[in-house]
């Protein structure tokens, strides 16, 4: 796991909740000139920990007014299978999260 300092912290922080936010007003907030603050951005961007910014869209103002969990509990575990409904389950737009779980059920989606 990466060691991350407080600059780098609190940076994180930040873009976590606004990512548009510029690098001069970001420099300003974490403590650090503009230059040196850039250069940790993109240190961290080609590092594969800030992976990109997107969109938070408001799921009802969207016409998506239910949010449903649903538990999956795979009907084999032989060789293969967990990748074969993952792989499934990335062709689908409708669910915008899937986590493994332990215990009864295998996995746990997000539509």
């Amino acid at each position: 796991m990466p060691q991350f300092d407080d600059f780098e912290i609190k940076m994180l922080d930040i873009l976590q909740r606004d990512g548009r936010k510029p690098v001069s007003e970001l420099a300003q907030e974490i403590g650090l000139s503009t230059t040196p603050c850039a250069r940790r951005f993109e240190a961290l961007q080609s590092a594969g920990i800030i992976k990109g910014f997107a969109a938070v869209l408001s799921r009802r103002a969207v016409g998506l007014l239910v949010e449903v969990f649903i538990q999956v509990r795979l009907v084999t575990h032989s060789d293969g299978s967990p990748e074969t409904f993952i792989a499934a389950v990335q062709r689908m737009d409708e669910v915008s999260s899937c986590w493994t779980m332990t215990g009864d059920y295998d996995f746990l989606l997000h539509v």
